[in-house]
């Protein structure tokens, strides 16, 4: 039988009533919340959403990581609607948009963007509940319309295969799509995922990415729910050093940013990375963007279990994972058993567009019939849009992107971001864009202090080809508004 977020919650309350699960720091300490009390939340919420008429209903959750914001997560996607997961960073012209796009009907947002709310309640004619000013109230409502149940479970089944969740793609190029999750997409992955890491209720995991994303919101938040783990939120960015000391997690996921970050402490200070981590580490997953070979080697070979990932918003953040304690510093991972991934048009080396289809695949974008139809190929399979190849164990490597590939007039590809990421190796450096332009490689650089520009581009032209060295080059000077972003 499938597992739904109703039949899971249900097992929980009975499995884990009473034990402590979602840990936040107020006054410099962590409190928990039980897996009771949470469950319990999530059903006083949905009784009053439906209450409010609601059912089947998109509504948007906007703010910070949060206990509210998971509680919200559990009751619309598990009893309600669809949770429209809105990046908390956006600003007022980007949320409205996506409330008007995605046919929003209520917003449960942050009293942090109380601003932003404020200013879009004449524009849209729709519920607004504060997660702070009108949640705990609401709660209370919706404990009295749970007492009068015979039963608190007793909710209309959800169908499995209907949109239960609306994330967005980054939106670097364009508006950002709207791509549609269903139950089905999102809890498939539960099970090779745990072939690979099998996390139980002994773990405790520390928590900092943002929960608008479907690595965050489905692989730490949702899937905790099936494992047991305990899930400690940061409190702030700036105090994950400190925090992680505080918490001792056993699962630790994010972006190589922050392992290249944390590495560069241990550089620096001569602490041993297991020991910056808190000690306790069993699984150490790192995924979003490209990872240093020689930082991810010097992971592993500290000890710490680092488990390279790949997925996208419209494969339900499931896609591959490398195996516990792989040696493998290149890989991103061994395609899900479940997941059928081809590769198009391979070249000499067999890579190419990387075209995947199961049950993690997405139903579409939103209200984009047209995106939809150009996002699968004629035998239903998503197009990634990301170029890479798979060797005879079934591990992915991925290569670039398709669509920000150069062809020179010549008949080389060139990938930009790799050399992007050559220029941007230098701390004055905040932005590099690489682009071709009259059959020249150029570069648009974004500088945040005084540096010798032209000798960083000869180092960097030294380490390409000359069809990938840059000819031409314009320096900016980035704004401090810029760099905060």
């Amino acid at each position: 039988m499938a597992r739904t977020i109703q039949g899971i919650l249900k097992e929980d309350y009975k499995k884990w009533k009473d034990r402590e699960y979602i840990f936040t720091r107020v006054d410099g300490i962590y409190r928990a919340k039980t897996f009771g009390q949470t469950i319990y939340d999530a059903l006083a919420l949905a009784e009053v959403l439906l209450s409010y008429g609601l059912k089947n209903e998109n509504i948007a959750v906007y703010g910070e990581n949060s206990y509210e914001w998971m509680v919200s997560d559990l009751a619309i996607m598990g009893y309600v609607g669809t949770n429209v997961a809105i990046d908390k960073e956006w600003k007022e012209y980007s949320v409205s948009d996506a409330i008007k796009r995605t046919n929003v009907k209520c917003v449960i947002y942050s009293k942090s963007k109380k601003d932003i709310i404020d200013n879009l309640r004449s524009k849209f004619d729709i519920v607004y509940i504060c997660m702070q000013d009108d949640f705990y109230e609401l709660l209370d409502k919706g404990y009295g319309l749970l007492k009068n149940k015979k039963d608190i479970f007793c909710f209309e089944e959800r169908e499995y295969d209907k949109m239960c969740k609306i994330v967005f793609s980054s939106g670097t190029t364009g508006v950002p799509k709207a791509s549609m999750l269903s139950q089905r997409n999102i809890l498939c992955g539960w099970d090779n995922l745990y072939k690979r890491a099998p996390m139980n209720d002994t773990d405790i995991c520390y928590l900092f990415l943002p929960l608008h994303h479907t690595y965050a919101g489905l692989c730490n938040f949702l899937f905790s729910t099936i494992s047991g783990m305990q899930i400690y939120l940061c409190s702030d960015t700036k105090k994950i050093a400190e925090e992680l000391q505080i918490v001792r997690p056993t699962v630790f996921c994010a972006v190589p940013l922050i392992y290249e970050r944390f590495y560069g402490l241990s550089v620096q200070t001569g602490q041993d990375l297991k020991t910056l981590f808190g000690g306790n580490i069993r699984y150490m997953f790192s995924g979003g963007a490209f990872f240093n070979v020689d930082i991810r080697r010097e992971y592993k070979n500290s000890g710490l279990n680092m488990m390279e990932a790949y997925a996208l918003s419209e494969t339900s953040s499931i896609f591959s994972i490398q195996y516990s304690n792989s040696p493998n510093v290149k890989s991103v991972g061994t395609i899900f058993e479940n997941i059928d991934v081809k590769v198009i048009n391979p070249d000499e080396n067999g890579c190419g567009e990387l075209a995947v289809k199961g049950d993690n695949v997405f139903l579409g974008y939103y209200g984009n019939e047209k995106a939809t139809k150009e996002a699968f190929d004629e035998d239903g399979y998503f197009l990634t849009g990301d170029l890479g190849y798979i060797d005879e164990n079934n591990e992915l490597y991925l290569m670039g992107r398709k669509k920000r590939m150069i062809l020179t007039e010549n008949g080389e590809n060139v990938d930009p971001e790799e050399i992007e990421r050559l220029i941007q190796q230098s701390a004055e450096i905040s932005k590099v864009k690489v682009y071709e332009e009259g059959g020249l490689i150029k570069a648009a650089i974004y500088v945040c202090q005084d540096i010798d520009i032209e000798a960083v581009i000869e180092n960097v032209n030294q380490m390409l080809p000359k069809y990938k060295q840059v000819r031409e080059f314009n320096l900016i000077r980035d704004s401090i508004d810029a760099r905060l972003k």
